[in-house]
């Protein structure tokens, strides 16, 4: 055990997972008959955003907490912590990537099946254009709307003109 590294099993509840208001609950490995701990560095890590014994733990696993509970721009500037508006921020961003790739997707679906119809005019120029229509569209807040567009021609020709790409 002595060459062991400590290892960390970290829980985050929106809950209170053992209903003593703490924020965090930290157990380690004892021995059922001696109480002795095992001393392998091991140790169980429970958070929890429901807890209430501020003055117990640091300012910035309480602000964590709170972002956690509610993750949303106004919590993360309310706590004032740069660590959480860093982790807002990349959250943001990990959203704003899988809407892309989801959208991507959905524009390489609607592509084959526009080529495997006949549709589709020349491949890389029919491409370039829905490539072109989906960051418009994500850039304006439309994501919901692109899937629309392998569905229904007639509101895919209305985006294609609304963004001149007709």
């Amino acid at each position: 055990f002595v060459d062991l590294p400590p290892s960390y099993v970290i829980f985050v509840c929106t809950y209170d997972p053992f209903t003593d208001g703490l924020y965090r609950y930290t157990y380690e490995e004892r021995c059922a008959e001696t109480g002795a701990v095992l001393g392998d560095g091991a140790q169980r890590i429970f958070l929890n955003t429901k807890g209430t014994n501020d003055g117990d733990v640091p300012e910035e696993l309480i602000h964590f907490l709170k972002y956690v509970e509610n993750s949303t721009e106004a919590v993360a500037k309310a706590t004032g912590d740069e660590k959480v508006q860093l982790l807002h921020r990349k959250v943001v961003a990990l959203k704003r990537s899988r809407e892309l790739e989801d959208a991507y997707m959905t524009m390489e679906e609607m592509l084959k099946e526009r080529e495997a119809e006949g549709k589709a005019e020349g491949k890389a120029e029919e491409r370039t254009r829905m490539l072109d229509l989906v960051s418009l569209m994500l850039a304006d807040g439309l994501a919901e709307d692109i899937p629309r567009l392998k569905l229904d021609d007639e509101f895919c020709s209305s985006m294609l003109e609304k963004y001149h790409l007709k």
